[in-house]
């Protein structure tokens, strides 16, 4: 990520219809000569990028989340596949085995 002035950066106005956006801490103009509706997205540029780069980990962390997930739900899924196919009387009641087959056939369709 390039460097940039910190934040927090404020929109001022020049006059009647001339905006600025200058940096709080030194009053160090970075853009003039603009609307006002364009001096306050440029002003709130630095907190855009914080909030960005905070929401590109919690993406991160959710796609490393659903990885184990998935490797999870494939253990499942072979576990209820070596059930269903090893015969076990007594052991299971019918019903739960015909939903878990029926559940395996949904996977093995729409995999």
């Amino acid at each position: 990520m390039s460097k940039h002035t910190p934040g927090p950066w404020r929109a001022l106005n020049d006059s009647r219809e001339d905006w600025s956006c200058v940096v709080n801490r030194h009053d160090y103009t970075i853009a003039r000569g603009m609307k006002a509706a364009d001096a306050r997205l440029i002003a709130a540029a630095p907190e855009m990028l914080e909030e960005i780069a905070r929401l590109k980990l919690q993406y991160q962390s959710s796609q490393e989340a659903l990885t184990e997930c998935q490797e999870e739900l494939v253990g499942v899924t072979d576990l209820l596949r070596d059930l269903v196919s090893t015969p076990r009387r007594g052991l299971f009641p019918a019903d739960a085995l015909k939903r878990a087959r029926a559940l395996l056939a949904k996977v093995d369709d729409n995999g």
